[in-house]
């Protein structure tokens, strides 16, 4: 990545301060193997901003009102999916208006339910609102079904969790 010097060239105080957003391709190869291309979305600040975003953490992926383990049997009838976030993890912070002063936000918690088979009602969910998901026709013969959440906090930070239903 370049230097803050060269990231924050003609950019001004308030962007410094909140952040300016930084695309960093990259390409991961084995020899021999497939190449993958992939990007990632950093926030870059100034280091007199006294607090950086940090990563949210899940404390439990829930059916039906209780916790599960990374792998449960598969349910036979539409389920209730949730996420409950750590208390930690959605942090208060400053963002600098365009006079200087300050504003206080807390972070809002995004999930993104991606599934092997079957259907969410929705792909994305805000907090610990509930996902009903309805499971495919027959259960594949071969395979587990595989439900991956990912949680971000909108401003950079991400951790997921994967559920297999065998």
């Amino acid at each position: 990545m370049p230097d803050a010097n060269t990231i924050f060239l003609n950019r001004s105080i308030v962007d410094q301060y909140n952040g300016v957003i930084y695309l960093v391709q990259y390409n991961i190869s084995v020899p021999n193997g497939p190449a993958i291309n992939s990007f990632l979305r950093v926030f870059v600040s100034t280091t007199a901003k006294p607090q950086k975003n940090q990563n949210p953490s899940i404390a439990s992926v829930d059916l039906n009102g209780s916790p599960v383990p990374d792998t449960i049997p598969m349910p036979t009838s539409d389920a209730n999916f949730r996420v409950v976030s750590a208390e930690s993890s959605s942090e208060a912070y400053q963002d600098m208006q365009r006079d200087g002063s300050f504003v206080t936000r807390t972070e809002e918690m995004l999930n993104t339910w991606f599934v092997s088979d079957g259907e969410f009602d929705y792909s994305r969910t805000i907090g610990s609102t509930e996902n009903l998901w309805a499971p495919p026709g027959s259960k594949p013969a071969d395979r587990g079904v595989v439900i991956m959440v990912i949680t971000r906090d909108g401003r950079g930070g991400a951790v997921f969790q994967k559920v297999e239903m065998n």
